[in-house]
């Protein structure tokens, strides 16, 4: 859970991540003002492609279309807001070496 709130380790394990957010090779993003949303390469929208097959969700501004943003709620939800989706993440330990990660993947209706 606490990987999700930082990513001081997404250069050596995430290098296609890396490629979305080039700040992440930088000290983890160390750097970023996480609130604010975490940008997208220049020119690139959540996708590698840069293309979105959705439409962004009305009322978001230019800003808000380039960027994501990622929540954890205690004990066990991870909540990741992107311009054209939201992904919900539910963690449920079932032993010491397996936990069941149920994921919801939310679009408007528009």
């Amino acid at each position: 859970m606490e990987n999700y709130n930082e990513c001081y380790h997404c250069g050596g394990l995430h290098p296609e991540l890396c490629e979305i957010v080039p700040e992440f090779k930088q000290a983890g993003g160390s750097n970023l003002t996480w609130d604010d949303g975490i940008p997208h390469r220049e020119g690139l929208h959540v996708y590698k492609t840069g293309k979105a097959s959705r439409a962004p969700f009305p009322g978001l501004s230019e800003e808000e279309k380039v960027r994501h943003k990622g929540e954890l709620c205690f004990p066990n939800l991870m909540i990741s807001l992107a311009c054209d989706h939201v992904s919900a993440f539910l963690l449920w330990p079932l032993a010491p070496d397996r936990t069941r990660i149920v994921w919801q993947f939310f679009v408007s209706s528009r």
